[in-house]
């Protein structure tokens, strides 16, 4: 859909229109919509690149505020918040194409072309100037991690006269959500500068039956700045700053396990007769009355949150006392361009400059454990443990990155055209884990420092060989660090390096001035990692891990090939479309597996160490179509549609699935787990002037996601998902009024899954609760 969204006006450096009810012409009515898909400026018909854009007005239109929202519609994109045994804001997990990849991310979120954390995406507010989302390899022109595609957000302009826009939503959970910003030309045509903020907040959907606090709530506070300054002709500078914190309580999930109450349906193959541990087919609606969380006890706020024992050895300070999350972020970048005097070569450089903290609260076990006595006995002095088994988990998070961008990029009205360039990226984090358990306080992460330094050169050429036809080089050579570090004192622990070359050739041919095809090849590269379970074991026992199993301390980065088939365009300016259809070959699979090695005590069993390995090999293939057609200047109809099915071509080893059905691998043929095969979308629009400058109209989507697999076995998963959409409104140049409800039919389908292990023992699921039905008002206005 998001081509044809592409439809809407072209967009311009100032605000658009308030009006909710625009044209849904996408592409139909002669505007063209300009994309950085290749790091330049470039119409999105000559961009041989499978994208999806998405406008200002139409993310207005359709109320997408966050990349949740987002995936409705674009086909391949799939969104979830499950996370590390818990469902909240605090990591969003987004998958392109259904390569997912549990230890490493596969896709990367960008912001005006620097690298932003996930959670950018969802706070902008009324900053965006369009969202790209490019399906397939993006390393040539992106870089680290945008292995299965990448998410380019560009921010408004300040336009070039005095403005300002109120954007208010109430509904129902006690949502609301007011955005405003002003506009100020400060010198008219050289300076000018945006200020805007937003006001956030929703109570959450389902209750805590241990104490009766809601779960889901949220509640952001945003504001941002844009500076642009041109002091003379071929000089531009753009700054972007945001500020945001997040105050969330616990998330709403569905925590399956054994104890207190099986909420298993199944005996998987592991367990003894007649108990369950797993769940078989689809998972069954999980009891709210099972949702119970206890993860911010007395106990532990008094000895983890403020240390009240002086035992403990936090990262900073804690910003959190209460159960959910709390968050931190500063965002920033710098855009400076410069055109060469006598020429159409322009010298540019990009920096960003990012800080996050981030400290969850949250139960570890996931359930209402108040039944459940503990008569444990600690042997640390002056500790109190809660007086029911509980473990309650403190997860502190701390992160700096900082990227820095040259390029040269020469005119595009010339058949040769070339861009070369260098980029550094830096991320440093740490991480504090520690858990209140029955009898003790456990640190997991101790906060040492992690480091990845990113160096790479890059390059592209594009040649018209004709008017018609056009073939386009990319390649980017990347070299990778990672370092780990002791925490006191701070002294290497590790590192490892690694270095590729990345390449994409597209050939692209104009069939008429308004369709084009294109035929590209890409290849992606995603990080590598550690094994750090390694380190510990004597240089006997690393030597023998190396020789039989190809483990050192370091996994190698995984490796995509991408060979793809595109078709985009425009047919009698009624109709605009984008389809594709893929392959790629995914190598070096990151797989965690346990492996024996001969214990350093002579006659002792052999001990098992958890290791991740490059032993995967999958198949990619797929196909997507999105488009627009305008029925009448009243009605349009739009729609996508995404199959993306990735499965292994090899056996692989499963240490968890021992503990599930009792086998130690996943035979070839496995479909990747955490994301859906099909995903599509239909959306209808009416609208008709009414007068006096107004449009009414009225307006359907209906969004289906098929099941997801939970694990590699395959034996469980969430079911599909069909969810209609519906608003009205009426709108002008500077006023609009939109109705809302979203999830009519109030479909109860979870929105993610995730398996892991319970600390009261045995397997456990964790589920995204459905999304209930929920509605409201929205109101824009602006002069």
């Amino acid at each position: 859909m998001m081509l044809a969204l592409a439809a809407a006006p072209a967009v311009h450096a100032q605000e658009a229109p308030v009006s909710a009810a625009p044209q849904a012409e996408a592409g139909t009515d002669g505007g063209v919509i300009m994309v950085t898909a290749r790091r330049r400026e470039e119409s999105l018909l000559e961009t041989p690149v499978t994208l999806s854009v998405m406008t200002a007005a139409n993310l207005a239109k359709l109320n997408v505020n966050n990349v949740l929202d987002l995936q409705a519609f674009t086909p391949g994109l799939y969104a979830q918040q499950t996370s590390s045994g818990r469902v909240d804001r605090s990591y969003s997990q987004i998958t392109i194409r259904g390569i997912s990849d549990p230890l490493n991310p596969t896709v990367s979120v960008f912001l005006d072309g620097t690298p932003v954390n996930f959670d950018v995406i969802n706070n902008l507010g009324n900053e965006v100037s369009r969202v790209e989302v490019l399906k397939g390899p993006q390393s040539a022109a992106f870089g680290r991690q945008s292995f299965a595609g990448a998410i380019n957000v560009v921010t408004r302009d300040p336009g070039d006269a005095f403005r300002w826009n109120f954007d208010g939503t109430l509904g129902s959970y006690s949502l609301y959500d007011i955005k405003a910003n002003i506009e100020l030309p400060i010198v008219k045509d050289a300076i000018g500068l945006r200020i805007g903020g937003r006001r956030y907040g929703f109570d959450g959907q389902y209750t805590n039956p241990y104490d009766g606090s809601r779960l889901g709530a949220q509640q952001t506070e945003t504001i941002n700045g844009t500076l642009v300054i041109k002091p003379f002709d071929g000089l531009r500078l753009k700054a972007f700053g945001m500020y945001l914190e997040d105050h969330d309580g616990a998330g709403a999930a569905g925590f399956s396990s054994r104890l207190p109450v099986n909420t298993f349906n199944c005996n998987a193959g592991a367990a003894p007769t007649g108990v369950n541990n797993f769940y078989c087919g689809k998972i069954p609606q999980f009891p709210t009355s099972q949702m119970g969380q206890n993860p911010a006890t007395p106990a532990f706020i008094d000895q983890v949150v403020n240390n009240s024992l002086g035992i403990l050895n936090p990262t900073y300070k804690a910003i959190n006392d209460h159960a959910g999350l709390e968050r931190r972020e500063i965002v920033t970048n710098l855009a400076v361009d410069f055109t060469i005097p006598g020429t159409d070569i322009v010298l540019s450089s990009l920096t960003g400059y990012n800080k996050t903290r981030i400290q969850s609260n949250q139960d570890l076990d996931g359930r209402d454990t108040s039944d459940m006595p503990n008569t444990t006995v600690s042997t640390i002095p002056g500790f109190v443990g809660d007086p029911f088994i509980n473990y309650p988990t403190m997860a502190m998070y701390k992160q700096r990155a900082v990227s820095q961008e040259f390029r040269a990029t020469s005119g595009s009205n010339q058949p040769l055209r070339w861009m070369v360039g260098a980029n550094y990226f830096k991320v440093s984090n740490r991480s504090y884990t520690v858990a209140l358990y029955p009898n003790t306080i456990q640190v997991f992460g101790d906060g040492s420092l992690n480091t990845l330094v990113d160096k790479s050169v890059f390059g592209s050429l594009s040649y018209d060989f004709s008017p018609q036809f056009t073939l386009n080089a990319e390649g980017r050579y990347i070299e990778e660090e990672l370092k780990v570090y002791f925490r006191n004192p701070q002294t290497l622990r590790t590192s490892g390096k690694y270095r590729r070359f990345v390449p994409r050739v597209s050939a692209q041919y104009k069939f008429t001035p308004d369709l084009m095809g294109y035929a590209t090849y890409s290849r992606g590269m995603n990080k590598g990692g550690f094994n750090l379970s390694v380190l510990p074991l004597t240089a006997e026992q690393r030597a023998y891990l190396e020789e039989r199993a190809s483990v050192t301390n370091i996994y190698k980065p995984a490796i995509i090939d991408n060979y793809e088939l595109g078709l985009k365009g425009t047919i009698a300016q009624v109709f605009s479309f984008s389809a594709a259809v893929f392959y790629a070959k995914w190598k070096d699979q990151a797989i965690t597996n346990s492996i024996q090695v001969p214990n350093a005590t002579p006659g002792a069993s052999d001990i098992g160490v958890g290791v991740t390995q490059n032993s995967g090999r999958s198949t990619v293939k797929g196909a997507e179509i999105e488009g627009n057609l305008k029925v009448t200047n009243a009605l349009s109809i739009n729609f996508n549609a995404g199959y993306n099915k990735v499965e292994l071509d090899t056996a692989i080893p499963c240490a968890s699935c021992v503990a599930i059905t009792g086998n130690s691998t996943v035979a070839a043929g496995a479909q990747n787990p955490a994301a859906p095969v099909f995903t599509s979308n239909i959306g209808a629009e009416y609208g008709v002037d009414i007068g006096d400058g107004y449009r009414w109209f009225v307006r359907g989507d209906y969004a289906h996601r098929s099941r997801i697999y939970t694990t590699y076995e395959n034996i469980s998963w969430i079911g599909d998902a069909n969810k209609v959409n519906l608003r009205t409104g009426i709108g002008s140049e500077n006023l609009d009024v939109q109705l809302f409800v979203n999830n009519v039919f109030n479909d109860k389908s979870y929105t993610g899954v995730q398996s892991t292990t319970s600390l009261l023992g045995g397997n456990a699921v964790v589920l995204s609760m459905p999304v209930k039905r929920n509605g409201g008002i929205r109101i824009r206005f602006g002069f």
